[in-house]
């Protein structure tokens, strides 16, 4: 049998606040888009180049309500889960595919005073809010199952 790993491992500016929904039977959803830039400089010209990707993120029961309380645009945030893509019908019945982070850790980040000083330090630091775990569980992670949320119960 073979092993495999689906882990993303993200750290990037939110590009908007994040959006809470529930799902028919009550559970939250949030939704926020994150975007991470690469910057170098290029051989032959010499020139900054940089590039930005976009990622869809998603969590689920208290890390989402968690994301609607904290994830503001553009702020720094790391996001850890895995990499999931989903299909659905759209309007005119055409199949649409979407790839998203399905997030199992979130972190807000703020910037230190000594960042941009050259030093190996990235310039921020974890702020000091953390989200506690639920009551009833000892190991912090989201309270869903994604295989068993249904596609026709996500509210987007």
């Amino acid at each position: 049998m073979a092993f495999s790993i689906n882990r993303a491992t993200l750290v990037g500016n939110a590009g908007k606040d994040a959006e809470v929904r529930y799902t028919g039977s009550g559970k939250p959803v949030a939704t926020f888009t994150l975007a991470t830039t690469e910057s170098w400089t290029d051989r032959n010209s010499g020139q900054k180049q940089e590039q930005t990707d976009w990622h869809n993120i998603v969590a689920w029961g208290w890390l989402a309500e968690y994301c609607n309380e904290n994830i503001k645009k553009g702020k720094r945030v790391l996001v850890e889960g895995r990499i999931r893509t989903r299909s659905y019908d759209d309007k005119d019945g055409v199949k649409k595919y979407v790839t998203e982070v399905e997030a199992s850790t979130v972190m807000t980040m703020e910037r230190t005073a000594g960042a941009g000083n050259g030093s190996s330090n990235s310039g921020y630091r974890e702020e000091p809010r953390r989200v506690a775990a639920p009551a009833s569980g000892a190991v912090a992670t989201p309270d869903y199952e994604p295989q068993e949320a249904p596609v026709d119960d996500l509210p987007f």
